[in-house]
This record gives C-alpha cells, sequence and structure tokens, in this order.
C-alpha cells in the first residue's frame, strides 16, 4: 500500500513539467536547470540563459550560482544578497589560502601564532556565507 501510494506520487511529479523543468541535471561539463546552464570556468562559474542566448553573470562559487538560478526560476529577487554573499566567500577562502601559507612557510612565531587566529577567523565566514547560500537553495 505504502509503496502504491509512494509510486502515484512520484508519477504525479514527473508528470508536472513545472517540477520537471527545476530539476538540475550535469550534461558534459555543465549543469542545466530549466533555461539556465551553469558552467565552471579557471575563475569560477559562468550563468547562461538559453532563452537569451547570453551570459547572465559570473560567480566565484558553486552554491552562488545555484541559489541564483534557483531563486530567479521562482520568480524571487535576492541577486544582491547572492552577489554579497559569494563575494564574502571568494574573500575569506582567498585569505584562508594566504593564512595557511604564512603558518607554513613563516619562521617566527608570533606570525604563525597571528595567522592561525585570523585563519580560523577567515574560515568562520566562508562557512556562515557558505551556510546561507545554501539555505537560499534549500529553503526557499
Amino acid at each position: 500500500m505504502l509503496y502504491e501510494n509512494a509510486l502515484e506520487q512520484l508519477e504525479t511529479l514527473l508528470d508536472d513539467p513545472y517540477y520537471m523543468g527545476k530539476i538540475p541535471y550535469k550534461k558534459g561539463n555543465s549543469i542545466r536547470i530549466g533555461h539556465y546552464i551553469i558552467r565552471k570556468n579557471k575563475t569560477g562559474y559562468l550563468v547562461y540563459d538559453c532563452i537569451d542566448n547570453k551570459k547572465v553573470d559570473h560567480f566565484w562559487s558553486k552554491s552562488a550560482a545555484l541559489a541564483y538560478v534557483k531563486l530567479d526560476l521562482d520568480g524571487k529577487s535576492l541577486h544582491t544578497e547572492i552577489k554579497r554573499l559569494d563575494k564574502t566567500l571568494e574573500k575569506n577562502q582567498i585569505d584562508a589560502m594566504f593564512y595557511k601559507n604564512t603558518i607554513e612557510k613563516a619562521s617566527e612565531e608570533i606570525r604563525k601564532s597571528s595567522a592561525r587566529v585570523r585563519l580560523e577567523i577567515a574560515e568562520e565566514n566562508a562557512y556562515n556565507a557558505k551556510y546561507r547560500l545554501i539555505g537560499l537553495i534549500f529553503d526557499n
């Protein structure tokens, strides 16, 4: 009985073009969602609109690109918030790489100690930004 009910719900979902158009799938080196394509390049992720046949935006993280596309398909406009979170994530991930290098290469203990504290702060800020972006993808 439970199996048949679940099968009916799945069939209903698969027959609805509204939901089927929003299911992301990977094809080659791109992710396709609705009429959008997300492609990775050497500086981040590019978002293309297939209807207008043009590049829409560029993001540092895949999470920001997915959040942008998902919210745009839902008709919500949080583009400035997504860009702000993406820039925060980018800055803190680059800072974390710098601090890790400083910890590895520095000879003075005071520089290493300072870099460890700053690394912890940068990692926490990057985590918070990424957590918020993932929240935008799944909560809305």
